[in-house]
């Protein structure tokens, strides 16, 4: 007696589809070939809360913002590079 092996892979095909629950992108892929190209998902906010923002702690005059130069951001690139490593040896 001769099996369908063609058959057999489809039924199992079209089972792994249901159970790994991707029916729905596939009927959503084939409407896409035709034209109706949808988007169903959508953004849920959550958890909403104000919140305070950061302070600096202490006096406000013993910080200053600078912009850095070339050769300074290539020693701190030298120095985080010998940072990493040293910690995967």
């Amino acid at each position: 007696m001769e099996v369908n092996k063609d058959r057999f892979y489809r039924i199992k095909w079209f089972w792994n589809i249901l159970k790994n629950g991707l029916f729905l992108f596939g009927v959503r892929n084939r409407l896409a070939t035709l034209g109706f190209d949808f988007n169903p998902f959508y953004w849920v906010l959550e958890g909403v809360s104000d919140c305070v923002p950061p302070r600096i702690k202490g006096d406000l005059s013993d910080y200053e913002v600078v912009k850095l130069n070339l050769k300074e951001i290539e020693i701190i690139k030298k120095s985080s590079l010998a940072l990493i490593r040293s910690l995967e040896l």
